[in-house]
């Protein structure tokens, strides 16, 4: 998988996200820019905004991309951004648990299946 496809899956799950997307990613690749720097800079962003605007709605589409990143886990470059950009950046965070409310079935699954130590 490269990243233009899960940049645009992003995009099309979360669309509101479109103007934080292109402010992070005009200057640099726009849509073929490395997808750990878009999860990282983007949608971990974008999560944690909307988590403390307790905003339902959005966070469902939130979490329905990083389910279908769960669900093609499989995939090396897809694997790399669920796993770096994604569960490390939550497993760390100090509102864990708030983060992980982000994980569907697949998500929680592969989850804990990380061997954390």
């Amino acid at each position: 998988m490269e990243p233009k496809e899960i940049n645009s899956k992003l995009l099309e799950l979360v669309p509101a996200i479109k103007p934080l997307f292109s402010s992070v990613t005009d200057w640099l690749e726009g849509i073929d820019t490395g997808s750990t720097i878009v999860v990282e800079d983007v949608f971990m962003v974008y999560v944690r905004e909307q988590l403390e605007a307790q905003n339902a709605e959005e966070l469902k589409k939130c979490s329905d991309f990083v389910e279908w990143l769960s669900y093609n886990v499989e995939d090396d470059y897809a694997g790399d951004v669920l796993v770096i950009s994604i569960f490390e950046y939550v497993h760390f965070s100090e509102d864990k648990a708030r983060f992980e409310t982000l994980f569907g079935e697949k998500a929680n699954q592969v989850y804990l299946s990380i061997n954390w130590n």
